[in-house]
């Protein structure tokens, strides 16, 4: 087994879509790394040619650029593509998103973490310098989401699966963690891992679970994965907001969370259902805030008909079918 690694073992994989402002400044950052990697892999999911001529301009600066087009919008789906294309040479496949910017040392900072913990089968890299809330507030939420298993929201912290809604976690974000699953802005796996395990394209679109799914398998199959400090950060475009997405949102989470419940994590039925009860108080309580009464007595509403909906179909979520009912 290959205990150590260069750069040129490294496939960077790149999926994209409608982003093409922000792969133009990710591929600034990636150009000036102190090591290249062997490739990178442009998987680009976009209707028009913006991201198409983006590539089409950095080629002529980074000869180890490829283009690959996927017609199906989908983030599973695109990385599949870039597992598939990637070189036979390559024995570490990164996946960053469009928005990364990355610093002069991450490759490097990624490869030593493989020559720390040999025996990883995943390697993340997160900011050490990335802030985390410590307010009444937070605290308060954190100890409650805690309470009904639903994991500390901080940032960038060890993610061990102990519940399918949660994880357990700590904030010293500038200490490496022996984790279970990735978040799925920029993980790095070795290549073998994939040789009997892929993406699931059961999840669609941008998606919701879909990191959860393939690191937790990767972790059960094929060792274990660590988190890393790293120089990474991201420069996330605001998202458009719309109650029609908001709504849909909310379907997605409880239909791809029961999902990801009956695939990875059946043995967890109690706290699947102790989740739920927490996150319907939660629900609850947001009833309470008049500021945003409307929306959220509309949200709780949908709420509970997207867990009405999980119940009545869940013969036909076991089986993968993860559509909306609703457009």
């Amino acid at each position: 087994m290959k205990t150590e690694y260069s750069p040129k073992d490294v496939s960077i994989i790149i999926p994209t879509y409608n982003r093409a402002e922000h792969l133009k400044k990710s591929l600034s950052n990636i150009a000036k790394l102190n090591s290249l990697p062997r490739e990178i892999l442009i998987i680009d999911q976009t209707i028009d040619d913006s991201t198409k001529k983006v590539f089409q301009f950095f080629n002529k600066k980074l000869k180890i650029l490829k283009y690959f087009k996927s017609n199906k919008p989908s983030i599973a789906i695109a990385k599949n593509i870039g597992v598939s294309k990637s070189s036979p040479k390559s024995s570490i496949l990164l996946f960053l998103d469009d928005d990364a910017l990355v610093g002069p040392k991450f490759i490097n900072e990624i490869l030593n973490g493989y020559k720390r913990h040999p025996n990883a089968a995943g390697i993340f890299g997160a900011n050490p310098e990335l802030s985390v809330n410590s307010g009444l507030k937070f605290k308060l939420t954190n100890l409650i989401k805690g309470i009904f298993l639903l994991g500390p929201i901080v940032s960038h912290c060890s993610l061990n699966m102990n519940s399918p809604y949660g994880n357990k976690g700590w904030k010293d974000n500038g200490k490496e963690y022996l984790t279970e699953w990735f978040p799925g802005t920029d993980p790095s796996y070795k290549k073998e891992v994939f040789k009997d395990l892929k993406f699931d394209e059961n999840f669609f679109g941008w998606s919701l679970g879909e990191d959860i799914d393939i690191s937790y398998r990767i972790c059960k199959k094929h060792g274990p994965l660590y988190i890393v400090p790293a120089s990474i950060f991201h420069k996330h475009p605001p998202a458009e907001y719309t109650p029609q997405k908001e709504i849909s949102k909310i379907y997605m989470n409880q239909i791809n969370h029961f999902y990801l419940f009956y695939k990875d994590m059946p043995e967890m039925r109690i706290q699947f259902i102790w989740n739920l009860i927490g996150i319907s108080l939660f629900e609850l309580f947001n009833l309470l805030k008049i500021n945003k009464a409307p929306f959220n007595s509309l949200r709780f509403k949908h709420y509970i008909k997207s867990l009405y909906y999980c119940y009545k179909n869940k013969e036909k979520i076991k089986k993968g079918d993860l559509s909306l009912p609703i457009k």
